[in-house]
């Protein structure tokens, strides 16, 4: 459920879009013109752990940038089942493919935390779209960004086996959520989650997860996973 923000006293929430420097914010499109253009029409709002952003096969009402937070993009399969297509974090512009082609929500928007966002009505940023030859060439570069990343996620999934694309996740998830001072992955996910992103069981993404320690790759934190070495695990993704 979206909702304003409420500011605790004291609270520092800078949210001019021409300051905006947060981490990951080269994946968002947004140029100095554009931010400035939106810094009065958009929204603050606060999502809370677990609450929907954006719903498949809702009519969209704008686009988000993530001021701060973390969130993942799942589609409903066969028999209701949800499958992971892809996480955002603080910078990243979510959203913006339905709005561009008029059409309903293509997946599911959860927080995995509490996120902050800012909101941008869909009718400012048509307007801003149409006389913004740079914000357009950087929409057209994310959407090719995506369409990459797409072909191959298929790809691994149609020809790599299990212990390649439970490596991969984990290589995925560091790459794009960095570490904790403990050195884990920097996002809860079940065990579930990681083997919905993999493309497996979860009893074989646990049994897997345990030779990958037994060997070495990575340690446990509790439900954390500290990853020990990033190179074994590129060699055993058979990524190149």
């Amino acid at each position: 459920m979206l909702e304003d923000f409420v500011m605790k006293p004291n609270e520092d929430l800078s949210y001019e879009c021409a300051n905006c420097s947060h981490p990951g914010s080269e994946s968002c499109p947004l140029n100095i013109e554009s931010k400035t253009a939106f810094s009065d029409s958009k929204k603050n709002t606060l999502i809370k752990k677990g609450d929907v952003i954006f719903k498949e096969n809702g009519n969209p009402t704008g686009v988000y940038v993530i001021y701060d937070g973390k969130v993942k993009i799942s589609k409903l399969g066969e028999e209701g089942k949800e499958q992971i297509m892809r996480f955002a974090k603080s910078g990243d512009f979510i959203g913006y493919r339905s709005v561009i082609g008029e059409e309903t929500y293509h997946a599911t928007a959860t927080a995995l935390n509490d996120v902050r966002l800012c909101q941008i009505p869909k009718e400012d940023f048509y307007g801003v779209l149409r006389c913004n030859a740079e914000l357009m060439q950087n929409l057209l570069k994310i959407l090719a960004e995506d369409l990459k990343n797409a072909e191959e996620r298929i790809l691994s999934i149609s020809q790599k086996s299990v212990k390649e694309r439970i490596a991969e996740t984990l290589i995925l998830l560091h790459h794009k959520f960095g570490t904790k001072a403990n050195e884990s992955i920097d996002v809860k996910l079940s065990r579930k989650d990681i083997s919905n992103i993999a493309g497996a069981t979860i009893e074989t993404t646990i049994r897997t997860l345990s030779e990958f320690k037994k060997h070495g790759f990575i340690e446990f934190d509790g439900k954390q996973i500290i990853v020990k070495s990033i190179p074994k695990l590129i060699n055993l993704a058979n990524i190149h």
